[in-house]
């Protein structure tokens, strides 16, 4: 019994290393390798979102070069005659007792009333050739430009997770010589951690309509805290590590 009121290095002993310093010691000891400075990581980080847009640009490309041509075409024009537009009394044409209508002198396919020519598109106008029907030009361009930038983000995705699972790494990570491991054992991390918690979970919750914006804040700011760890850290149980030079 020592003169504290307990045993010598028992939970009395004013002495004793708090408990969550010491836990907080046993977790970081397995990591052998220098945390990743906080400028090394937003460098990677804007790196990997940097590709992800890269990416996407060719089919922007291509989608905005059909609008373009189409624009430029006139697609969509409903030409009409300025004198066709006009109404009012007769006798403002010199002709008495009538009104003409601003689609005299027009005719509609198939569309007699009276035995009287009435409504038509002329070309150029609603259902004539080149008017309000969208042009193929235009799907194909819009439509190939979706597909071209479904398939960049299946690829990027995809590259990303290969290099996830197989390294613990993404591209921004490679080129900026950092790595994932685990918090408590130092190793590197696994696929579950890299890939479902830090990717997919995270993802989701930064997706979700105004608790993701909040979330994707705090966790940034999370980099400020002496271990360096953001929220998907937190959530996967993983730590950003820089890897020597050879």
């Amino acid at each position: 019994m020592s003169a504290f009121g307990g045993d010598a290095g028992g939970s009395d002993n004013p002495f004793d290393v708090p408990f969550e310093v010491q836990a907080t010691s046993e977790l970081q000891a397995g990591v052998q390798l220098p945390l990743a400075g906080r400028g090394r990581r937003l460098v990677g980080s804007l790196i990997d979102t940097f590709l992800g847009l890269v990416a996407v640009i060719p089919g922007f490309i291509l989608m905005g070069f059909g609008i373009f041509s189409a624009a430029a075409a006139g697609a969509g024009g409903i030409p009409m005659a300025p004198d066709a537009v006009q109404s009012g009394p007769a006798e403002e044409f010199g002709v008495e007792g009538t009104e003409l209508s601003p689609f005299d002198g027009m005719e509609v396919p198939g569309s007699d009333v009276g035995g009287e020519p009435g409504l038509t598109g002329t070309p150029g106008g609603i259902g004539g050739p080149g008017g309000a029907a969208v042009p193929p030009m235009l799907i194909g361009s819009v439509l190939g430009g979706f597909a071209l930038i479904g398939l960049s983000v299946l690829v990027i995705f995809g590259l990303q997770i290969y290099l996830l699972v197989t390294r613990s790494q993404t591209v921004g990570k490679i080129l900026t010589r950092t790595l994932i491991v685990d918090y408590r054992t130092g190793q590197r991390a696994g696929a579950v951690s890299c890939v479902l918690l830090r990717f997919f979970v995270h993802g989701v919750i930064t997706a979700i309509p105004n608790i993701g914006g909040l979330y994707g804040l705090v966790d940034a700011l999370f980099i400020f805290r002496q271990d360096r760890r953001c929220l998907h850290d937190l959530i996967a149980s993983t730590a950003v590590v820089e890897l020597p030079r050879n």
